[in-house]
Protein backbone atom coordinates (compact mmCIF):
# COMPACT_ATOMS: atom_id res chain seq x y z
CA UNK A 1 0.00 0.00 0.00
CA UNK A 2 2.91 2.31 0.35
CA UNK A 3 5.18 3.78 2.99
CA UNK A 4 3.62 5.05 6.21
CA UNK A 5 5.10 8.07 7.97
CA UNK A 6 5.24 6.47 11.41
CA UNK A 7 6.65 3.02 12.08
CA UNK A 8 4.96 0.44 14.25
CA UNK A 9 6.55 -0.71 17.48
CA UNK A 10 7.94 -3.71 15.55
CA UNK A 11 9.49 -1.43 12.92
CA UNK A 12 7.01 -2.13 10.10
CA UNK A 13 6.35 0.65 7.60
CA UNK A 14 4.46 -1.12 4.80
CA UNK A 15 1.33 -3.21 4.31
CA UNK A 16 1.44 -5.96 1.70
CA UNK A 17 -1.98 -7.19 0.52
CA UNK A 18 -2.90 -10.31 -1.43
CA UNK A 19 -6.50 -10.57 -2.64
CA UNK A 20 -8.45 -13.45 -4.15
CA UNK A 21 -10.19 -12.39 -7.37
CA UNK A 22 -13.26 -14.56 -6.83
CA UNK A 23 -14.14 -14.01 -3.19
CA UNK A 24 -12.32 -10.67 -2.69
CA UNK A 25 -10.83 -12.10 0.50
CA UNK A 26 -7.76 -10.08 1.46
CA UNK A 27 -4.65 -11.20 3.29
CA UNK A 28 -2.53 -8.40 4.77
CA UNK A 29 1.05 -8.61 5.97
CA UNK A 30 2.91 -5.86 7.82
CA UNK A 31 6.47 -5.61 6.53
CA UNK A 32 9.47 -3.48 7.40
CA UNK A 33 11.07 -3.27 3.93
CA UNK A 34 9.87 -3.99 0.41
CA UNK A 35 12.53 -6.69 0.06
CA UNK A 36 10.45 -8.85 2.44
CA UNK A 37 7.74 -9.18 -0.25
CA UNK A 38 9.07 -12.48 -1.57
CA UNK A 39 9.21 -14.08 1.90
CA UNK A 40 5.65 -12.98 2.66
CA UNK A 41 4.47 -14.34 -0.69
CA UNK A 42 6.01 -17.72 0.14
CA UNK A 43 4.20 -17.62 3.50
CA UNK A 44 0.95 -16.73 1.74
CA UNK A 45 1.39 -19.52 -0.81
CA UNK A 46 2.02 -22.05 1.97
CA UNK A 47 -1.08 -20.80 3.82
CA UNK A 48 -3.27 -21.22 0.75
CA UNK A 49 -1.94 -24.69 -0.04
CA UNK A 50 -2.07 -26.02 3.53
CA UNK A 51 -5.24 -24.42 4.88
CA UNK A 52 -7.48 -24.25 1.84
CA UNK A 53 -6.02 -27.11 -0.26
CA UNK A 54 -5.81 -24.89 -3.35
CA UNK A 55 -2.95 -23.78 -5.53
CA UNK A 56 -2.27 -20.25 -6.64
CA UNK A 57 -2.63 -20.24 -10.41
CA UNK A 58 -1.84 -16.59 -11.16
CA UNK A 59 -0.33 -13.57 -9.45
CA UNK A 60 -1.22 -10.12 -10.77
CA UNK A 61 1.07 -7.38 -9.54
CA UNK A 62 2.66 -4.12 -10.52
CA UNK A 63 5.86 -4.32 -12.52
CA UNK A 64 7.90 -3.08 -9.56
CA UNK A 65 11.27 -4.35 -8.44
CA UNK A 66 9.88 -6.19 -5.41
CA UNK A 67 7.78 -8.46 -7.69
CA UNK A 68 10.04 -8.69 -10.72
CA UNK A 69 13.30 -10.29 -9.63
CA UNK A 70 15.13 -13.61 -10.00
CA UNK A 71 13.73 -15.05 -6.76
CA UNK A 72 10.14 -14.50 -7.89
CA UNK A 73 10.91 -15.75 -11.42
CA UNK A 74 12.46 -18.99 -10.14
CA UNK A 75 9.67 -19.57 -7.59
CA UNK A 76 6.92 -19.02 -10.16
CA UNK A 77 8.63 -21.32 -12.63
CA UNK A 78 9.08 -24.01 -9.97
CA UNK A 79 5.43 -23.89 -8.81
CA UNK A 80 3.96 -23.15 -12.25
CA UNK A 81 2.33 -19.87 -11.23
CA UNK A 82 1.36 -17.60 -14.09
CA UNK A 83 2.26 -13.93 -13.72
CA UNK A 84 0.57 -10.79 -14.96
CA UNK A 85 2.18 -7.40 -14.58
CA UNK A 86 0.44 -4.06 -14.64
CA UNK A 87 2.13 -0.76 -15.33
CA UNK A 88 3.18 0.99 -12.10
CA UNK A 89 1.22 4.08 -11.07
CA UNK A 90 -1.77 3.20 -13.26
CA UNK A 91 -4.61 2.26 -10.88
CA UNK A 92 -6.93 1.86 -13.89
CA UNK A 93 -5.28 -1.49 -14.72
CA UNK A 94 -5.71 -2.87 -11.21
CA UNK A 95 -8.77 -1.01 -10.01
CA UNK A 96 -10.17 -3.76 -7.76
CA UNK A 97 -7.19 -3.96 -5.40
CA UNK A 98 -6.65 -0.19 -5.58
CA UNK A 99 -10.26 0.39 -4.52
CA UNK A 100 -9.93 -2.20 -1.75
CA UNK A 101 -6.73 -0.52 -0.50
CA UNK A 102 -8.48 2.85 -0.51
CA UNK A 103 -11.39 1.44 1.52
CA UNK A 104 -9.01 -0.19 4.01
CA UNK A 105 -7.05 3.03 4.48
CA UNK A 106 -10.16 5.23 4.80
CA UNK A 107 -11.70 3.00 7.47
CA UNK A 108 -8.35 2.73 9.28
CA UNK A 109 -7.99 6.51 9.42
CA UNK A 110 -11.51 6.82 10.81
CA UNK A 111 -10.79 4.18 13.44
CA UNK A 112 -7.60 5.86 14.57
CA UNK A 113 -9.18 9.26 15.17
CA UNK A 114 -7.05 10.91 17.88
CA UNK A 115 -5.14 7.77 18.82
CA UNK A 116 -1.35 7.62 18.35
CA UNK A 117 -0.18 7.11 14.78
CA UNK A 118 1.93 4.04 15.61
CA UNK A 119 -1.33 2.07 15.96
CA UNK A 120 -2.04 2.24 12.21
CA UNK A 121 -0.96 -1.39 11.74
CA UNK A 122 -3.51 -2.61 14.27
CA UNK A 123 -6.20 -0.53 12.59
CA UNK A 124 -5.34 -1.91 9.13
CA UNK A 125 -5.26 -5.50 10.43
CA UNK A 126 -8.63 -5.01 12.15
CA UNK A 127 -10.21 -3.57 9.00
CA UNK A 128 -8.93 -6.45 6.84
CA UNK A 129 -10.17 -8.99 9.41
CA UNK A 130 -13.61 -7.35 9.54
CA UNK A 131 -13.98 -6.93 5.77
CA UNK A 132 -13.10 -10.60 5.24
CA UNK A 133 -16.11 -11.56 7.36
CA UNK A 134 -18.43 -9.61 5.07
CA UNK A 135 -19.20 -11.41 1.82
CA UNK A 136 -20.95 -9.12 -0.66
CA UNK A 137 -21.95 -11.97 -2.99
CA UNK A 138 -22.80 -15.63 -2.99
CA UNK A 139 -20.02 -17.73 -4.49
CA UNK A 140 -21.22 -20.56 -6.77
CA UNK A 141 -24.53 -20.82 -4.94
CA UNK A 142 -22.89 -21.51 -1.57
CA UNK A 143 -23.14 -18.94 1.20
CA UNK A 144 -20.04 -19.19 3.37
CA UNK A 145 -20.56 -18.47 7.07
CA UNK A 146 -17.40 -17.61 8.98
CA UNK A 147 -18.98 -17.67 12.42
CA UNK A 148 -20.20 -20.78 14.20
CA UNK A 149 -23.22 -19.11 15.77
CA UNK A 150 -25.95 -16.92 14.32
CA UNK A 151 -25.14 -14.07 16.68
CA UNK A 152 -22.12 -11.85 16.36
CA UNK A 153 -20.38 -10.98 19.62
CA UNK A 154 -19.97 -7.38 20.69
CA UNK A 155 -16.73 -5.96 19.36
CA UNK A 156 -15.06 -3.07 21.14
CA UNK A 157 -12.47 -1.87 18.66
CA UNK A 158 -10.79 1.52 18.89
CA UNK A 159 -13.71 2.96 20.90
CA UNK A 160 -16.23 1.94 18.22
CA UNK A 161 -19.11 -0.21 19.46
CA UNK A 162 -20.70 -2.70 17.08
CA UNK A 163 -23.83 -4.15 18.66
CA UNK A 164 -25.18 -7.68 18.40
CA UNK A 165 -27.17 -8.57 15.34
CA UNK A 166 -28.56 -11.79 13.90
CA UNK A 167 -27.99 -13.24 10.46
Amino acid sequence: MGLFQSKLLGGESYVLNFMDDLSRMTFGYLIEHKDQTFDRFKDFNALVENQIDLKIKMLRSINGGEYNNNEFNDYHTKYNIKRQFTIPYTPQQNSVIERKNMIIMDISRCMLGNLPCFLWGEAVSTVIYTLNRYLPKIIEGIFIIFFKTKTFPIFIIFNIYIFKSTL
